[in-house]
């Protein structure tokens, strides 16, 4: 967390100021978004996994089921 306070200095924000603090805002917020989109691919590969597997699983208790008859 960042606060922003002009108790040392007294003097107001100049336009540097303000444009450093909008580049740290824009970088925060693609990190922020880079997170939350890997995460939503984690998550995707995961559902991915058990389709892939569960399908193999069917399809062996199919065959296992032919078979039995």
């Amino acid at each position: 967390m960042m606060t922003l306070d002009d108790k040392l200095t007294k003097e107001d924000f100049s336009i540097e100021d303000f444009e450093l603090l909008k580049v740290i805002a824009n970088q925060a917020a693609f990190d922020l978004a880079k997170i939350k989109m890997s995460r939503q691919l984690s998550a995707a590969k995961e559902v991915e996994a058990f389709k892939t597997m569960s399908s193999f699983f069917f399809h062996d208790l199919k065959n296992l089921a032919r078979t039995c008859r």
